[in-house]
């Protein structure tokens, strides 16, 4: 079974920093997953730069 690949990459500044976050999915439900991927990413760059310095 061959997949589809799809790839996402979001940023956050932090400061003078950034936060970057990248996923890859391979999966043939890829294109139906990009809201939940959108989701994850977003939650993830929310508490990466939610944390105390």
């Amino acid at each position: 079974m061959e997949g589809t690949e799809l790839n996402l990459s979001s940023g956050k500044s932090i400061g003078q920093d950034m936060v970057l976050v990248h996923l890859t999915s391979t999966t043939p439900e890829s294109p139906s997953m990009l809201p939940q991927l959108e989701t994850v990413t977003r939650a993830v760059l929310d508490n990466i730069t939610g944390l105390p310095a």
